[in-house]
């Protein structure tokens, strides 16, 4: 799990990111426990209450960006963000 740190940076991240006016479509993580604290947070920004989705394919060493972009298409979004791990 995420430091408390960790979840203090994720906490800013999407605090700062709201400020700014950032709304997005969808919130996709790796289905890793600190990707998904990360974008948990992060889920503030979307509209119409989505829930968190969880892509395989932004897992770590298995990073596909091809992939990552048809799981976007198949939530039917136009926007999404996507937290994944370093360095994919």
């Amino acid at each position: 799990p995420l430091t408390a740190r960790g979840l203090a940076t994720a906490r800013a991240l999407a605090d700062r990111l709201k400020v700014l006016g950032v709304r997005v479509d969808a919130v996709m993580s790796s289905p890793l426990v600190r990707a998904r604290q990360t974008a948990e947070p992060l889920l503030e920004l979307v509209g119409g209450g989505r829930e968190l989705a969880t892509c395989d394919e932004l897992a770590p060493d298995t990073f596909k960006p091809k992939k990552v972009a048809k799981a976007v298409e198949q939530l039917g979004v136009r926007s999404a963000i996507a937290v994944g791990h370093l360095p994919d």
